[in-house]
């Protein structure tokens, strides 16, 4: 068991810190765009302007899927636009807290020797995965901020022993915000919240908790809020609520889920190229993702059989153990529910692998060599190449609904009629019109529960189409579109639309 020590200590702020403090400022601002809403994203946003909380709650159980299983963000979100909007940037922005609650418990509340915070703190900054995130409107971020509480309250714990008191709270807080904000969020909080157990059992202090009055009322109330989302959960399930089903999780999902784990994202082609040619679609960067490939395996070879000799913490394995049981119970999840797991799905292990990273770089600066030195140069180089890229390059723009709403919208406007295929929160979110169009037939719906039979439709001025995998699977869309001689009018991100030019 290892003991705390003056190494250990956050300093008071100094010019690294602060530093870092401006980086993460930095980082909120930048990584968030004005671009368009995609799809998951548009099921927020439209939840999020109603304007009451009945309005809201309807919506919510209307459309249900995986929304109805965020209670915490999607309620906070509905909060957060009173205050502070509805556009796309607004609603975004509820991210900014929560990451700069990570950056600054890394910075403050961390017992880890100071270069091995400033590392954390500088990968959590500057990973692709963070700010690809950090600019949608879903609960990812939630999810980072309480994984990296659960995560310092365990190597607190295993360094200190005696501040059972603050590392119990960070533990709850984090449990509480991972519970919160996703289903999946309660997976992995079960697994840390076992591995931070693990820890007291080993230290012979698990009863502490039962001697203070603080530790006591926290562990408690946390219980009593624990529980009550264990119901609100179980009756979700009930109602047999749960994310899309239409893909599946395979082998080529799981290589993406870690591809953007790792930070390779910003190198490579965006999701849409990923996504219609699968792995052919890399073919054009492979020079930058080999380079960082290597360069990432070089400092793990390196560094590893340093940790391995001499561990960072004593409770490695424990810390270990915790983040490979939630990820393969989320796998496991994913395959027996048939529904695709990727990289976001597993937010809460990125602390961890980030913690992990932060302490091979360590290894390699402390050794003094300047050909590791530059190995350490050359990896933060690349990942914040990568984060720009993933931030400013054309081919990651998001699925364009907003333009598709307001072509769709031209036309309603002149009288014509338009057929949507795509989705439907999405479009109510950028064309609060829409049910009124629906109502007297001049939209319809040709996916989704409130679909028109082909054969009801009025015949078709205007076709909007995205991912024919998703919203037009039996491919009679498609054949329509070819048999009638529909002609291609705009090509926007992820959207294709066809029909007959206004005058």
């Amino acid at each position: 068991m290892e003991s705390a020590n003056s190494s250990h200590i956050p300093p008071r702020l100094c010019s690294k810190e602060l530093a870092l403090l401006v980086l993460c400022l930095i980082v909120s601002f930048l990584s968030i765009s004005t671009q368009s809403f995609w799809i998951d994203e548009g099921n927020s946003a439209f939840r999020a302007i109603q304007p009451t909380l009945a309005e809201f709650w309807a919506q919510n159980i209307r459309f249900g899927g995986s929304d109805l299983q965020m209670p915490g963000y999607m309620l906070s979100l509905w909060a957060w636009e009173k205050i502070f909007g509805s556009s796309e940037y607004a609603l975004r922005a509820m991210n900014i807290p929560f990451f700069w609650v990570t950056v600054c418990a890394v910075l403050f509340a961390f017992q880890e020797k100071p270069l091995t915070r400033l590392l954390f703190a500088s990968l959590l900054c500057l990973s692709p995965m963070v700010w690809i995130y950090m600019d949608e409107a879903r609960p990812y971020i939630l999810q980072l901020c309480g994984a990296t509480l659960m995560l310092i309250a365990m190597v607190n714990q295993g360094r200190n022993p005696v501040s059972i008191e603050k590392n119990l709270t960070l533990v709850c807080l984090g449990t509480l915000i991972l519970c919160a904000a996703s289903l999946t969020g309660v997976v992995f909080a079960f697994f840390f919240a076992l591995g931070y157990m693990a820890i007291l059992l080993n230290q012979k202090i698990l009863t502490s908790i039962f001697r203070s009055l603080w530790t006591l009322s926290v562990a408690a109330s946390s219980l009593l809020i624990l529980l009550a989302l264990g119901a609100y959960y179980l009756w979700t399930l009930q109602l047999g609520v749960g994310a899309s089903n239409a893909a599946n999780t395979s082998f080529s999902s799981l290589a993406f889920a870690f591809y953007e784990l790792l930070g390779f994202m910003g190198l490579g082609p965006g999701r849409l190229e990923l996504r219609s040619l699968g792995i052919s679609s890399l073919s054009p960067f492979i020079l930058g993702i080999t380079t960082f490939a290597v360069v990432t395996l070089l400092i793990a070879t390196i560094s590893l059989p340093k940790l391995i000799a001499h561990p960072p913490t004593a409770w490695s394995r424990i810390i270990a153990a915790t983040a490979l049981a939630g990820t393969a119970s989320i796998v496991l999840i994913g395959i027996v529910k048939d529904f695709r797991i990727v990289g976001r799905h597993m937010m809460p292990i990125l602390p961890f692998l980030l913690l992990f990273m932060a302490w091979c770089l360590g290894k390699l600066l402390s050794s003094g060599k300047m050909p590791y030195k530059f190995l350490v140069v050359a990896f933060l180089s690349l990942l914040l190449t990568s984060s720009l890229c993933a931030r400013t390059e054309e081919r990651f723009l998001k699925d364009d609904y907003r333009s598709a709403a307001q072509l769709a919208q031209s036309y309603l406007e002149q009288g014509k009629t338009v057929w949507w295929a795509a989705d439907e929160p999405s479009l109510l979110y950028y064309l609060p019109e829409a049910e009124s169009h629906i109502a007297s037939k001049s939209l319809f719906l040709t996916f989704g529960s409130r679909s028109t039979p082909f054969e009801l439709r009025k015949k078709t001025d205007l076709v909007m189409l995205s991912k024919p995998d998703i919203y037009d699977p039996n491919k009679i869309l498609v054949d329509f579109l070819s048999d009638n001689r529909f002609t291609l009018l705009e090509n926007y991100k992820a959207f294709e639309a066809y029909g007959k030019k206004l005058d």
